[in-house]
């Protein structure tokens, strides 16, 4: 059983629940239902000696023949120590783990990561990069004989699925379209939010108007199951070669009963009050809790990755909860007044492109996307704790790499803070899918913008530097109005695979799914 989920932590969360409550009572904000779960308390780094421990430990889950075992132990100490002392070991360890696992593609990043940042004025380190590299040269042929996997995945909902008897030639179809990877939207979209709540009426007692159920696709029991279609979908897609990711919004989840509290809460500029938002509050202690427990569950489904989506930003407006007010003003010791922050908004400043933001504005922004950011980052230290090699990706508007400053206010999107937190793919949205307008209209391979030393350098190319590899970086293309996406998948593959130069990743987006 969970730690979570056993009485005695329970009641834990509700002894915590009682004093937050009483200590932001008193200071005038809204009373919280749930007080913060320990597994959000930022964990202090180990020390060697308890890294050593752990670094053994995974050995011996090596030799035991549970290399998976071994893999969550490293992954883990490779991205909670990256300037440990045994983080060449934990990289050369890991290497073996995946070469056991049969991911030879993972054990050749795992080896060049160990080339690429360790010293050489170490013996021991020199003797480790010698078995690294032999390593790769063993595993050249078979890497020659797989190919470098390169993501051409398609965004779907369970409304593009067909029936359980058409599952088979659906996917089989489209893996000869040359579609790798699918992305399964969760749950239900938020565009059903107004729908009536889960339960309002038995299958059988449905009509063809009534509106689907809101719930997930996948067994949990943190959210309404509308049905298990991530159990039926996988093992269907892996035996033809596809990968299964979740898209996941994190702010946007309609099943959820607005009396939970969970809301996040906007500036109405027109009635100068705070209002509650359909967006979902990711400062809420309870909801943050929540999330740990759905994700762990979603990764328990056998999805190869997750990615993180960012149709639901946080603008200029949002986020003014009082758990996310609060803490901003115990971290800097200064009252935020939304009033004041955005008052700018009306009244652009002469040389500037848009409004002068007061500087406790950019401080504000800039907090709220690092607290989003870590919280995204705690999430897939969690996931990865049931699964070690699971691929974790976030998604960003264009205006990331283009303007930064936009991205920020508009998006709650900062590019360096994204590459900090160590994801392993980033997701641009491009051609206007996603709910960015402003993006460019074509693939971004000569789109021209500034590069600190004036060099000319494109959109992608930005994005690759950032990334470090063009593996990391996945594309979103747009299908036009009206098409079928197997025939548009396997029209435009080629012609988009020939403008790329470099093996990125490409995620077809149908029409019918871009957010306006």
């Amino acid at each position: 059983m969970s730690l979570f989920r056993t009485p005695g932590f329970r009641l834990l969360v509700a002894l915590g629940t009682i004093i937050i409550g009483c200590t932001l009572a008193m200071s005038g904000c809204a009373k919280p239902r749930v007080s913060e779960p320990s597994a959000f308390v930022r964990q202090p780094n180990l020390n060697l000696a308890a890294q050593g421990q752990l670094f053994e430990e995974a050995r011996e889950h090596l030799k035991g023949g549970r290399p998976h075992a071994a893999i969550r132990l490293l992954t883990n100490l490779v991205q909670r120590h990256p300037h440990s002392p045994l983080l060449p070991d934990m990289r050369y360890l890991l290497g073996r783990a995946y070469e056991q696992t049969g991911n030879v593609v993972a054990a050749e990043e795992s080896y060049r990561a160990l080339i690429r940042d360790t010293r050489t004025d170490d013996p021991k380190n020199r003797r480790l990069l010698m078995h690294a590299r032999r390593r790769l040269s063993a595993l050249a042929p078979e890497l020659e004989r797989a190919g470098p996997r390169i993501f051409n995945g398609l965004l779907v909902t369970v409304e593009d699925v067909p029936a359980e008897s058409e599952r088979g030639i659906w996917l089989s179809t489209l893996r000869q379209a040359g579609i790798s990877d699918l992305v399964l939207e969760i749950g239900t979209p938020a565009w059903q939010g107004s729908a009536s709540r889960p339960g309002s009426r038995s299958p059988a007692e449905a009509t063809p108007n009534d509106p689907p159920p809101l719930g997930v696709y996948f067994r949990t029991s943190w959210a309404p199951v509308v049905e298990d279609l991530f159990e039926q979908i996988i093992p269907l897609a892996r035996e033809r070669g596809i990968g299964v990711y979740g898209a996941v919004s994190l702010r946007r989840m309609p099943w959820l009963e607005p009396e939970e509290g969970w809301t996040d809460v906007r500036y109405d500029p027109e009635s100068g009050q705070l209002e509650r938002s359909q967006a979902l509050d990711l400062f809420h202690p309870g909801f943050q809790h929540y999330l740990e427990g759905l994700m762990v569950d979603l990764v328990d489904s056998g999805v190869e990755g997750i990615v993180f989506r960012g149709d639901a930003p946080l603008g200029p407006r949002d986020g003014f909860s009082a758990f996310a007010m609060s803490r901003f003003e115990r971290a800097f010791g200064s009252r935020l007044d939304p009033v004041a922050l955005l008052e700018a908004e009306d009244a652009e400043s002469p040389g500037l492109k848009g409004p002068a933001y007061p500087s406790e504005f950019w401080r504000w922004v800039g907090w709220r996307t690092r607290e989003s950011l870590a919280l995204m980052g705690r999430l897939a230290t969690a996931m990865r704790h049931h699964r070690g090699d699971l691929q974790v990706g976030v998604e960003l508007h264009a205006a990331a790499l283009v303007d930064p400053a936009r991205a920020l206010v508009q998006y709650g999107e900062d590019i360096v803070e994204t590459k900090r937190a160590g994801f392993d793919f980033l997701l641009l949205m491009t051609s206007g899918a996603g709910g960015d307008p402003d993006g460019p209209t074509a693939l971004p391979t000569s789109l021209a913008i500034g590069a600190p030393d004036d060099r000319p350098l494109t959109l992608l190319g930005r994005a690759v530097d950032v990334m470090g590899d063009a593996r990391h970086v996945w594309l979103t293309q747009r299908l036009p109005e009206g098409s079928e996406p197997v025939t548009s998948v396997s029209q435009k593959l080629s012609t988009a695979r020939a403008q790329l130069p470099e093996p990125v990743g490409l995620l077809y987006v149908p029409a019918h799914l871009t957010v306006p």
